[in-house]
C-alpha cells in the first residue's frame, strides 16, 4: 500500500548531529507553539538559493516553494518576506495531534499559511516539551519480549475496554466456540475439552510454513496432547505465544495446529466453519506478523522506532532553562503501518478473515509492536492513529443495510481477499466463511458459492482486474461461475449503478458441499445452480491480444462486443466451441445504458449437460431502446451452470 505507514526504517535515522545551519540554533518548542512561531529569519526567495547543506532546509524548500509560487502567481500579495514556523493544533490532520508543521510566510497584504504534512514534530518522552501538547515519541525501545512491551499491551488493553470494540458483530445469532483449547494456566501445557461452556481464551495467528508435520495434532497423539504438550514438542512461535498468554494473565490459547485433529477430515471440516466466532469471540488475537513460518517465533531481538526517511533532533532550553528536545521527523501518511501490511502473514489467505473478524490484535513485527482493534492503531514508538483498521471493514448491523452489506461484500470484503494466497484451492471459500456468515446475518439472503441470491446477476459480473502471480491450474474448478474458482485479483462495477436483467432469476440450486454443518458455508466439490434467464448465440471470438486479461472482439450475429476470459490462455480454443457458445444477459451499468454485461458460457462436454463459464462480456447497442428491443426478441430458458 502506498500510503501504508512506513515504519521499516533504523533506529540510526534519529540522531544527535544533523546537517542544520545556524537559522536553526533557536528552534524549540515554546516558540514553536507561541502565536509568532518561529521566525526562520529568511524569505522563501532566500530559501530558494540555500546550498542545499542543511537538511532541514532542504525538506523546507523542497515542500513550501512550489506551493508558494503557486499561489503567488494566482493571488497578488505582494512580494513575499520572512518564514515562519509553527504548530497549531487546529491545523492537524489527525483528531488530538498538534504535530504538523506549518509554514508561515509574510506579506505587505498579510500572511500565507501551509500545513506541511510532510514534516511533524514530536518530543521525546518526559521531556518538557510535551506539556504543549507536542506528541510523544518513544526513543528508548527495547525488543518486544521486554517488560515494557508487555505493559503497553496491557495499556491497549485497558483503554480498549472502554470502548465497544469486543461486542459481538452479530448479538442476535448463536455463536460456536473452539471444541479445545491449550491449558497453559499450570506447569504444564495441555489440550482440554470446553464442553458447554468456553473460558476466556487468546487466539494465535501464524503462517505455518512447511515444517509443521511433527508438532500439530493428530489422531495419534491427541490423548498423548491432553496429558501433556513438552515444549520440544511446540515451535518456537507456540512456545512464545504461550508466553504472552501466561503474561497477560489469561489462562486458555487456542492454535489450530494444537486444538483441531489435523489428519481428521470430518474434524477440520466442522471446526473450519466455526474458524469465524473463534476469532471473533477472543479475548485478544497473538499475531506472529515476522515469522515466515512456525520456527521464527513472535519476538523480535531489538525494536525500531523507524518514522520515514528523515528525522531530526533539535536540542535547545526551555523558556525556563530546562533542557528540551523535538524530533522532526517526515510524512506520516494516513494509512496502516507498512511494517504490517507487509508482513509475511498479511499474504495468507486464511489471516485476512483473522484480522477482520479479531476485535482486538497485538501484531509482533520485526520492528515494534503494534496493536489494532476496530478504532485504532497504537504504536509502541507514538500515539494511536485515527485511521480505519481491518477489523473495522465490517460495519454494524445498525448502520448497514442489505443492499450497502452486498456492495460492501463485493467491493471490499472480497477484492481484499482475492490479494491473498492459498495453498490449498479448497480453502478459499471455508476461509471467508466466517465472515460470510455475518453477512447473512445482516442481509438474510442465500449464500451461494462466494454470492448471494438476491444479487446473483450482479455477483455473477466479476472480472479479473489484473494478472494472477501464478496461471490458474490446469485441472478446472468449481464452480466455474463463482469467483472462488479463480486467482488472482477480482473486481466489480459499483452496485448502485447495476440494474439485472428483467428476466434474470435463480431458479434452483443443486451443489454439492464437503459438509452437512452450515454446508453453505463449505467448499464446493461440485453440482450446478440452474437459472432462467435471457440469451443470444456467440458467433465470435476475436483474436487473443499479447498482454493479460485483455478484451478481444465479441461476436453475436449481428451484434458486436467485447470479451474478457477468465483464462487468457484458453481464450483461442473458444473458437472451437462457437456452436455451444452464448452469451446470458445479467443486465446493465446506468452510466452504459447502451449496452449489456454478459456471461460468456460454453457446453459442459465433460457432464453432457448445462454451461460452463469462460468469462464476461459486453454487448454493444446504439440506443438504450434497442437494448431493450433486442433483448425482448429472445426467449426466456432454464440453463444449469456448473
Amino acid at each position: 500500500m502506498d500510503d501504508a505507514m512506513d515504519i521499516d526504517s533504523d533506529p540510526e535515522n534519529i540522531i544527535d548531529e544533523q546537517r542544520l545551519c545556524t537559522l536553526y540554533a533557536g528552534i524549540s518548542a515554546d516558540a514553536l507553539v507561541s502565536p509568532q512561531g518561529y521566525a526562520h529569519a529568511m524569505s522563501p526567495e532566500d530559501l530558494a538559493n540555500t546550498s542545499g547543506d542543511c537538511d532541514l532546509c532542504n525538506i523546507l524548500r523542497a515542500e513550501v516553494m512550489p506551493h508558494t509560487v503557486s499561489t503567488f502567481n494566482t493571488y497578488d500579495y505582494g512580494t513575499p518576506q520572512n518564514l515562519r514556523l509553527g504548530l497549531d493544533p487546529q491545523e492537524s490532520r489527525h483528531e488530538g495531534d498538534s504535530n504538523a508543521l506549518i509554514a508561515t510566510i509574510d506579506t505587505p497584504s498579510g500572511i500565507v499559511c501551509r500545513s506541511l504534512e510532510i514534516i511533524y514534530v514530536w518530543t521525546p518522552c518526559g521531556d518538557p516539551a510535551s506539556s504543549h501538547g507536542i506528541p510523544v515519541l518513544n526513543t528508548d525501545l527495547i525488543s518486544t519480549k521486554s517488560a515494557r512491551t508487555f505493559q503497553f499491551i496491557q495499556s491497549c488493553l485497558d483503554e480498549c475496554s472502554r470502548h465497544d470494540c469486543t461486542l459481538p458483530l452479530q448479538p442476535d445469532s448463536a455463536q460456536t466456540t473452539p471444541s479445545r483449547l491449550v491449558d497453559v494456566g499450570g506447569a504444564s501445557v495441555n489440550l482440554v475439552e470446553t464442553g458447554q461452556t468456553c473460558p476466556p481464551y487468546i487466539a494465535l495467528s501464524h503462517c505455518w510454513g512447511s515444517n509443521l508435520e511433527t508438532y500439530k495434532t493428530t489422531s495419534i497423539n491427541l490423548a498423548q496432547k491432553k496429558a501433556a504438550i513438552y515444549p520440544q514438542d511446540l515451535t518456537p512461535t507456540f512456545q512464545d505465544a504461550i508466553k504472552i498468554t501466561r503474561d497477560l494473565g489469561v489462562r486458555y490459547i487456542w492454535i489450530d495446529a494444537l486444538c483441531i485433529v489435523q489428519d481428521s477430515k470430518d474434524e477440520w471440516a466442522h471446526e473450519s466453519v466455526k474458524m469465524g466466532d473463534i476469532y471473533q469471540n477472543a479475548f485478544l488475537t497473538i499475531s506472529a506478523s515476522h515469522a515466515r513460518d512456525g520456527f521464527g517465533g513472535c519476538f523480535n531481538d531489538k525494536s525500531v522506532i523507524g518514522l520515514g526517511e528523515t528525522s531530526i533532533t533539535i536540542t535547545t532550553q526551555t523558556n525556563s532553562g530546562q533542557k528540551s528536545s523535538i524530533i522532526m521527523t517526515s510524512s506520516l501518511p494516513s494509512g496502516p503501518p507498512r511494517v504490517v501490511e507487509n508482513s509475511p502473514i498479511n499474504n495468507r489467505g486464511w489471516v485476512y478473515q483473522e484480522r477482520i473478524l479479531s476485535p482486538r490484535i497485538i501484531h509482533f513485527t520485526s520492528t515494534q509492536a503494534i496493536w489494532e482493534c476496530r478504532k485504532a492503531y497504537r504504536l509502541e514508538s507514538l500515539r494511536p492513529l485515527t485511521v480505519p483498521t481491518t477489523p473495522s471493514l465490517i460495519r454494524r448491523k445498525n448502520i448497514l443495510d442489505s443492499v450497502a452489506a452486498v456492495e460492501d461484500w463485493h467491493q471490499e470484503i472480497v477484492k481484499g481477499y482475492c490479494e491473498r494466497r492459498f495453498t490449498k484451492y479448497e480453502d478459499r471459500l471455508v476461509a471467508l466463511s466466517g465472515i460470510a456468515q455475518i453477512y447473512q446475518n445482516y442481509t438474510k439472503d442465500r449464500y451461494v458459492a462466494g454470492l448471494w441470491a438476491s444479487h446473483l446477476a450482479y455477483g455473477l459480473s466479476w472480472g479479473h482486474e489484473r494478472r494472477p502471480d501464478s496461471p490458474n491450474p490446469p485441472n478446472r474448478r468449481h464452480p466455474s461461475w463463482s469467483w472462488a474458482s479463480q486467482d488472482g485479483y477480482i473486481s466489480w462495477r459499483h452496485l448502485s449503478g447495476f440494474s439485472p436483467d428483467v428476466e434474470f432469476s435463480l431458479v434452483s440450486e443443486n451443489l454439492d458441499y464437503y459438509q452437512t454443518w452450515r454446508k453453505e458455508f463449505s467448499a464446493v466439490k461440485g453440482g450446478y445452480i440452474t437459472i432462467k434467464g435471457r440469451s443470444t448465440q456467440v458467433t465470435q471470438f476475436g483474436d487473443p491480444e499479447v498482454s493479460a486479461f485483455s478484451d478481444v472482439a465479441l461476436q453475436m450475429g449481428i451484434l458486436s462486443g467485447r470479451f474478457w476470459a477468465d483464462n487468457p490462455a484458453a481464450t483461442r480454443e473458444l473458437s472451437q466451441k462457437l456452436p455451444n457458445s452464448i452469451a446470458l444477459a445479467l443486465g446493465h451499468i446506468q452510466t452504459l445504458s447502451s449496452s449489456s454485461l454478459v456471461l460468456i458460457l460454453v457446453a459442459n462436454e465433460t457432464q453432457g449437460t448445462g454451461y460452463l463459464r469462460v468469462g464476461y462480456g459486453i454487448a454493444w447497442f446504439d440506443t438504450p431502446s434497442d437494448r431493450v428491443a433486442f433483448w425482448d426478441r429472445c426467449t426466456p430458458e432454464i440453463l444449469k451452470l456448473f
